[in-house]
C-alpha cells in the first residue's frame, strides 16, 4: 500500500509565512513535532505573476521548493511530499487502472449497443405523432 499525501500532516508555506517579516525575501522558520521537539526550515519568496511575493519552503532533504511540507505517522522530521514518497489519491487510482500490457486503461465504459430494429420502431412512432400534428 503505497503512503498518501492526505494521511499525512501537513504545514503550507503560506501559513508558515506568516511569522516572517513582509519584505523578507529570505527567513527560517521553527517547526514544532510533538515529542521530537523542533524542526528548522528555510524559507524563500519568489516574485507572484500578479504582484505580491510567494512564500515556498526549502525542503532540508532535496533543497527543492515546496508549497507545503508532510509528515507521515511514524516519522520524526517534514519534508517534501516526493522525498517522503507520498503519493496523491488520484495517482494511485490511475495507476491501479492502467493494464498491465501498457494500454491506457484497463477499466472501459461500456458502450451501449443499439438495436436496429428498436431504432425503426422508434423513428416509426416519431414521424405517426408527427403526422396526427397535422
Amino acid at each position: 500500500m503505497r503512503n498518501l499525501v492526505e494521511a499525512a500532516e501537513s504545514i503550507s508555506a503560506k501559513i508558515a509565512a506568516k511569522v516572517l517579516a513582509s519584505d523578507q525575501d529570505i527567513g527560517v522558520v521553527e517547526l514544532e513535532i510533538e515529542g521530537a521537539g523542533t524542526q528548522q526550515v528555510e524559507m524563500v519568496s519568489t516574485p507572484g505573476n500578479l504582484g505580491g511575493r510567494l512564500r515556498w519552503f526549502v525542503c532540508p532533504a532535496c533543497g527543492r521548493r515546496a508549497g507545503k511540507l508532510y509528515l507521515p505517522k511514524g516519522e520524526s522530521i517534514f519534508l517534501c511530499r516526493l522525498c517522503h514518497g507520498l503519493d496523491y489519491r488520484q495517482q494511485v487510482l490511475r495507476e491501479f487502472r492502467r493494464a498491465p500490457d501498457g494500454q491506457k486503461d484497463r477499466i472501459k465504459p461500456e458502450k451501449k449497443q443499439s438495436d436496429p430494429k428498436k431504432m425503426l420502431e422508434w423513428m416509426a412512432a416519431l414521424l405517426r405523432a408527427r403526422r396526427e400534428k397535422r
